[in-house]
């Protein structure tokens, strides 16, 4: 249902954009790990570190049903430049801290909140702003661009810190952050993002509770998109155990050492990037719903492969390893669509924003039930049960109308 048709030539406006997000992402992904790297070695407390990844997505979560008004009040590309922009002047703060002396553990902390208050305007902001830019044909192989740029920045991040920690100190491994800040700003600069109609004709601004609510009735008003949204928030809870639970797996049950838990997070993150790439140049199928289900049947059977093999099956736990990683972006992707195209243009901001909050605080609650449960079962039989649960959320997709129709012309009218 986009609204405003996108611009003739979309590739010129969309690229320089996706160019500036890749060095954005990078050099976020190497300071979030050389951040939190310098409070392992300083503080080698547990504690510090679940309060360092808590302040690193905990204000996300909570104020993005709030920062979703914002975004679909003012100018989407005014959002991504300012939280560009206020990123990089929290990292030159804790640069010149670092500079200074040996910083507080609140004061990382803090430049960590940040960033996640950052992330909340800037994510849902980009994701609203692709289905004014790109026709409606091409926005899956957009998302799998997107997912491919992101799964990169995972991958090669954290080597990039690892190399600049070992040549520079603090303050010239955070400088990362601020030039790719600074490059992202500048390709967006570029660029004329349209406003929705809605917000560019001046229509009436009833207040914050009432337009969180018109975001959240835009989303239920296509009742099988909440259906999905749930099941994939179930599906959620139940995967993201699965990266905490490697390195466990990897010891206790393959006798393997630090380095083959560092091989198989290398053979996730392949598995990301060519689900990603996968997905930009074949698009998925007609019915996103397929893809989405596709993928968590996908996900589900190597979860279960993986809990049933043997002490000497490290080989095997890489290819499943591999074929888990390359299953997200199939679901993700997808689902992104389904809101750009399902979803008025007008009111993408704070559904983008709602649904990510949703996402955030899944993951958390699947931490929390699963360290008792690989406890008590064993790493190898989580396993098993993640995967079965997740092949029965896929079947139950399968099996619900509303769902299965979900793309159908009724549905898609009833989203506008």
């Amino acid at each position: 249902v986009s609204a405003v048709p996108a611009a003739p030539r979309w590739e010129r406006t969309f690229y320089p954009i996706w160019v500036g997000q890749l060095f954005s992402l990078l050099g976020s992904a190497v300071v979030q790990f050389a951040l939190i790297w310098w409070l392992t070695i300083e503080s080698g407390s547990a504690v510090i570190l679940t309060l360092a990844s808590l302040a690193g997505f905990l204000p996300q979560a909570l104020l993005g049903p709030f920062v979703g008004v914002w975004v679909d009040r003012w100018s989407r590309k005014a959002c991504m430049i300012g939280a560009d922009l206020a990123i990089a002047l929290a990292t030159l703060a804790l640069m010149g801290v670092f500079a200074w002396g040996r910083p507080a553990w609140w004061m990382v902390m803090l430049a960590l909140a940040v960033r996640s208050v950052g992330a909340a305007f800037h994510g849902p902001a980009l994701q609203a702003s692709i289905p004014l830019l790109v026709p409606d044909a091409a926005l899956a192989r957009v998302a799998g661009l997107n997912q491919a740029i992101a799964s990169a920045s995972n991958i090669a991040g954290p080597v990039l810190a690892g190399l600049l920690i070992g040549q520079f100190p603090m303050p010239g491994v955070l400088l990362v952050d601020v030039v790719g800040a600074l490059v992202a700003c500048a390709t967006l600069a570029m660029v004329r993002i349209p406003r929705p109609p809605a917000i560019a004709s001046g229509d009436a601004r009833p207040g914050m509770l009432r337009e969180m609510a018109a975001g959240f009735r835009a989303l239920t008003r296509a009742r099988g998109l909440v259906a999905l949204l749930i099941a994939l928030s179930v599906a959620t809870v139940v995967f993201m155990p699965v990266g905490a639970l490697f390195p466990l797996l990897v010891f206790k049950h393959f006798g393997g050492t630090a380095m083959h838990a560092s091989i198989a997070e290398a053979a996730f993150g392949a598995g990301l990037l060519a689900g990603s790439l996968l997905l930009s140049v074949w698009g998925g199928f007609a019915r996103k719903v397929h893809t989405i289900i596709l993928s968590l049947l996908v996900m589900g059977a190597a979860l279960v492969a993986t809990g049933l093999l043997p002490a000497s099956g490290f080989v095997g736990f890489l290819v499943f390893t591999v074929l888990l990683g390359a299953s997200g972006p199939l679901f993700s992707g997808p689902f992104t669509v389904l809101l750009q195209t399902m979803i008025a243009p007008a009111a993408q901001g704070r559904v983008f924003s709602l649904v990510t909050s949703i996402m955030l605080i899944a993951a958390p609650v699947g931490l929390l039930l699963a360290g008792p449960g690989a406890e008590r079962m064993g790493v190898p039989a989580w396993y098993v049960l993640s995967g079965v649960l997740i092949v029965g959320v896929g079947a139950g997709c399968l099996g619900v109308k509303m769902i299965r129709q979900l793309e159908t012309t009724d549905e898609e009218t009833a989203a506008v």
